[in-house]
């Protein structure tokens, strides 16, 4: 990161001097083992990625569920997040990254807060038709 398909945006936000954070789709490969992570990334206004998260509470299940309408497959493309809840400098503040079911779970903003975070940018894609069923979202 960034990679040809995110570097305009990465351009364009240091030629206006803004910051972002951004969310994607993670391959890793150590030690010739492949690792996939639901990933975000905390850019500064020069340009600069002054954080990284993985999502650690993946929801779903690793396999289609037999007569379920929607399937939430999380856990069958993403491993959880190796990264624990940082906090990052930056902005004039302490900033924390969450992703989508962490906000689900006291020990995001506890760990988060005992590192004095300040805000807290918090990605996240819940379908519609999973609402009332919090194993899904």
């Amino acid at each position: 990161m960034p990679s040809m398909a995110t570097q305009p945006l990465f351009d364009e936000a240091k030629k206006l001097g803004i910051g972002f954070y951004l969310g994607y789709a993670e391959l890793t490969i150590k030690g010739g083992v492949k690792r996939r992570f639901n990933t975000s990334i905390l850019e500064d206004q020069n340009a600069n990625i002054i954080g990284k998260y993985r999502k650690v509470h993946l929801p779903g299940y690793s396999e289609p569920q037999p007569n379920r309408d929607f399937q939430h497959l999380e856990k069958r493309y993403f491993e959880p997040g190796d990264l624990g809840f940082p906090v990052f400098r930056g902005f004039n503040g302490h900033m924390g990254m969450a992703i989508c079911n962490d906000r689900r779970w006291p020990e995001t903003y506890r760990v988060m807060g005992l590192q004095d975070v300040e805000m807290v940018m918090l990605g996240y894609n819940t379908p519609l038709r999973s609402r009332g069923r919090p194993s899904d979202g």
